[in-house]
């Protein structure tokens, strides 16, 4: 279960973070090399997807199974996207996520003395839950081929 090819020769794989406002969108390869993040209004995710695909041959997606997935799924899955949707396991995503945003951006000036678990990022980091997302598929798609693969001869 891998997505299309892109430019650089790895699989891209579409993540998706969904929320009732806004979603965290993320567009990784395989080796989990991160293309795009961002954060957008969940009402432009379909808007969105056009255009990535513009650019992108993507025939799968990763979704959080938390809030809207089940309805998200079903939009996306429609026979006329040609998308695959995974839906995977987003327990403390948000609490990773929000590691990773301050591993990523640092806090600066007097900011950088006080514990980063009192600290609240400056912009949403939803991008980031998608990121985390992405790597879990690609995590238990290396299991399962891991345990597929035949033992070693010996």
């Amino acid at each position: 279960m891998t997505a299309a090819p892109s430019a650089s020769g790895g699989s891209v794989l579409l993540a998706i973070d969904p929320g009732r406002e806004k979603c965290g969108v993320a567009l990784i390869i395989e080796d989990r090399t991160v293309l795009h993040h961002e954060v957008i209004p969940t009402a432009s995710l379909g808007e969105y997807l056009d255009t990535i695909r513009r650019s992108h041959s993507i025939h799968q997606v990763v979704l959080g199974d938390g809030t809207r997935s089940q309805q998200l799924a079903e939009e996306l899955s429609r026979p006329e996207r040609g998308l695959e949707v995974l839906l995977v396991d987003e327990t403390n995503t948000t609490l990773e996520a929000r590691q990773r945003f301050f591993q990523d951006h640092p806090p600066h000036g007097w900011r950088r003395w006080i514990p980063r678990s009192l600290l609240t990022p400056d912009r949403a980091y939803d991008d980031y839950a998608a990121i985390l997302l992405a790597e879990r598929h690609f995590a238990a798609s290396a299991a399962i081929a891991e345990a597929d693969s035949p033992p070693p001869s010996g």
